[in-house]
């Protein structure tokens, strides 16, 4: 063989191999702490926290499983409303916290995009069809992402293919293009974080994270970590209801104060309520006893208490969404007010011997 043809052959074969071995890797058996496969817990809990939140306009579509594609115009309460930005729920939310005693509405102007949960988009060309995409993922409902905590972006990962026993590393700038390479893992892959990584949780706070077993347990405990805003109210007003409903179901409690046009206390004297963690409530007199329901919210932004009551003609009077004016282990106060009506007041206390 010709010494002088096989020289550049060589320089050649050591340029090929120099110009990728920074992209594809040979494994040598890496830590099993190090990386994890596409079917773990972990890869899970990343996969739901990359998902597209689509909370935010829940004031105009009503479902946190999608997002509008910005500009739209809606009819609310009779009013056109163009929304060219997020600023303008602020608008709709004006418009249908102007009375107490209306029937708000909030009318889409199709066809509209919509960005789905995996960050794909559709368009929908009539209100039937927005209504069998959104039926399933209402108000307040169940959804998957997690949404109290996000990457901070950009994320270095490595990619590990137990099958061909390649690697390479990829920058991942975005939500989208997280849940992809998620999404299209399988248990024969494998990947690893290149840590430190920082995660910013939704109230602004930022955490480094420096390997998988924090990174599992961030997730896990930012599942339930926030209020989520998955409400159809704008802008996170909400209250946090907690601390009443502790007070609330925490012993017995009586009427010393009811006014509605009048004064009309004296039908309560001798009730105790006791409020249950599951919603009910009863009012106990003797060997009487008068069964209701009850539910606490923030929605609005202040502390609200709903009261259900059958029987008496009396107690059905009780039935109102009823503004918590202030609490604490002893007493509660509470004020209805109604477009043009007078307004009405309840005050709970603890009874003698309680």
């Amino acid at each position: 063989m010709n010494f002088r043809l096989f020289i550049p052959i060589i320089i050649f074969s050591l340029f090929c191999l120099g110009g990728c071995q920074q992209e594809i890797t040979e494994i040598i058996d890496p830590q099993p702490e190090e990386v994890f496969s596409g079917d773990s817990q972990v890869a899970d809990l990343i996969l739901r926290t990359s998902l597209n939140d689509g909370s935010s306009d829940n004031i105009i579509d009503g479902s946190s499983c999608i997002s509008l594609v910005l500009p739209v115009t809606v009819v609310v309460n009779g009013k056109e409303v163009k929304i060219n930005s997020q600023d303008d729920f602020k608008t709709v939310e004006h418009i249908l916290d102007e009375f107490d005693d209306d029937d708000d509405t909030v009318k889409i102007i199709f066809p509209v995009t919509v960005v789905l949960a995996d960050h794909s988009q559709l368009t929908i060309n009539n209100e039937d069809d927005f209504e069998d995409l959104t039926e399933d993922c209402v108000e307040n409902g169940d959804d998957d992402d997690i949404e109290c905590v996000d990457f901070k972006y950009p994320l270095n990962i490595s990619i590990y293919d137990s099958d061909n026993e390649l690697a390479k590393v990829v920058t991942i700038d975005s939500d989208d293009e997280l849940y992809d390479l998620m999404h299209d893992m399988d248990d024969k892959d494998f990947i690893h974080f290149n840590f430190p990584i920082t995660v910013v949780w939704s109230n602004g706070d930022e955490l480094v994270i420096e390997n998988n077993d924090e990174l599992d347990d961030v997730l896990k405990n930012a599942i339930n970590a926030c209020d989520e805003d998955d409400d159809n109210d704008y802008n996170d007003d909400d209250a946090d209801d907690t601390e009443l409903v502790n007070v609330l179901t925490d012993g017995h409690w009586a009427i010393t104060y009811f006014f509605h046009e009048k004064d009309e206390t004296e039908n309560f004297n001798g009730y105790v309520f006791t409020y249950f963690e599951n919603g009910s409530v009863k009012a106990k007199k003797d060997e009487t006893i008068i069964e209701g329901e009850w539910e606490s919210n923030g929605d609005d932004g202040s502390l609200e208490l709903e009261l259900e009551f059958e029987g008496k003609s009396y107690f059905e009077k009780l039935k109102r969404d009823w503004e918590i004016i202030e609490f604490d282990s002893t007493i509660i106060k509470l004020k209805h007010t109604k477009h043009n009506e007078p307004a009405s007041y309840l005050t709970f206390e603890r009874p003698s011997g309680n």
